[in-house]
C-alpha cells in the first residue's frame, strides 16, 4: 500500500516536472499519421507495461526492502516507470490532435 502511494506521488512529481519536454516530444508526434502514433502507442504501453511488472516483481520479492540495492533498483524502475507513463500521455494527447486534424479535413 504505501508503495502505492509513493508510486502515486512520484508520477505526479514527474508529471509536473516534466511538463516541458513532454510537450516537446508532443510536437514531434503530432508531425505523424495518427496511424504510425498508434503503433508506437502499443510499443510503448508495452514497455511500460514490462518496467511495471519489473517493479512488482521486485516489490514482492524477497530482497530486503532496508537494503540500500532494493532502493537503488526500486528508485530506478519507479523513474523509467514515471517516465514512460509521460511519454505515452504526451502520445496520446498528440493522437487525440492528429484525430481531430484528420477527421476535421475530411
Amino acid at each position: 500500500m504505501r508503495s502505492k502511494a509513493y508510486l502515486l506521488a512520484a508520477t505526479l512529481a514527474a508529471i509536473l516536472l516534466s511538463s516541458a519536454p513532454a510537450l516537446a516530444d508532443k510536437h514531434e508526434y503530432t508531425t505523424m499519421p495518427p496511424e504510425q502514433i498508434e503503433k508506437i502507442i502499443r510499443l510503448e504501453r508495452q514497455a511500460y507495461a514490462s518496467v511495471m511488472k519489473k517493479l512488482r516483481e521486485l516489490e514482492n520479492g524477497p530482497m530486503d526492502k532496508a537494503s540500500s540495492e532494493y532502493k537503488a533498483k526500486h528508485e530506478a524502475l519507479l523513474n523509467e516507470a514515471v517516465e514512460r507513463k509521460v511519454e505515452l500521455d504526451s502520445m496520446r494527447e498528440a493522437l487525440a490532435e492528429q484525430q481531430r486534424a484528420y477527421g476535421s479535413g475530411n
